[in-house]
């Protein structure tokens, strides 16, 4: 499972021309204000994201939009209901929505409810155990950014009415890098990562299905040009 991860500072993400000349969307955002500070509620600062942390998280708002907004990892579906202490409830639920194998989105509970909101998570790098101790940091030279994909959800307390906007990584059979380098009790899995836009924009398109999507989710360990760096410390 993967549980770390550093997202990309968001100056690094300055796709909004690129997005409106190639596929004609408009890049717009929220939780940031004019001086690029974030101003949701619980966000920690710059730095890796662990699970219940407020990271970046990109999606499709309508046919030419698309939104970057702050959301909490670990997913709540829309069904959850808390029977006693709804807070305490809803953190434990989501420590167990970190991460969906693509493999069963369509069939598992919570994945059916929500495999069709795709989003992806703009990143830096992702962090597994490494094999040989300490942790790995997996990154693609070259690039400033890559995206994981992931799934978001709405859900609203009935007793408060206040809403938790909430996501999950989507994780693949691990590629050659990974799978010859990561320790831990899971490790052929690895995060969903795209490195070009046109692979982004396809995974968002709410208008493409989920079975062409899947063969890009399945193959993406094999396909991306990941590297490996072994960090001793894992602060």
């Amino acid at each position: 499972m993967c549980n770390r991860y550093r997202p990309s500072r968001i100056d690094k993400l300055n796709k909004a021309e690129e997005f409106k000349e190639r596929y004609g969307l408009t890049l717009s955002w929220t939780d940031i204000d004019d001086e690029g500070n974030v101003t949701v509620d619980g966000f920690k600062g710059e730095g890796d994201v662990y699970p219940l942390y407020q990271a970046p998280v990109l999606r499709q708002l309508d046919d030419t939009t698309l939104l970057l907004e702050y959301r909490s990892w670990g997913l709540l579906p829309p069904t959850f209901k808390p029977l006693t202490g709804e807070i305490r409830e809803a953190k434990a639920q989501q420590r167990k929505t970190v991460n969906a194998r693509c493999e069963t989105l369509e069939k598992k509970w919570p994945w059916k409810l929500v495999y069709k909101q795709r989003c992806v998570l703009p990143a830096a790098n992702f962090y597994e155990p490494h094999s040989a101790g300490g942790h790995a940091r997996y990154e693609v030279p070259g690039s400033d950014v890559i995206y994981i994909a992931g799934l978001w959800s709405d859900w609203s307390s009935k007793t408060t009415e206040a809403s938790h906007r909430t996501y999950t990584m989507i994780t693949t059979r691990a590629g050659e890098v990974v799978a010859s380098t990561r320790g831990g009790q899971r490790r052929d899995r690895q995060p969903v990562v795209f490195t070009a836009l046109d692979q982004v924009v396809g995974y968002l398109n709410p208008e493409t299905e989920h079975g062409k999507i899947l063969p890009m989710l399945v193959d993406a360990g094999d396909r991306v040009g990941l590297s490996c760096v072994r960090d001793r410390d894992p602060s």
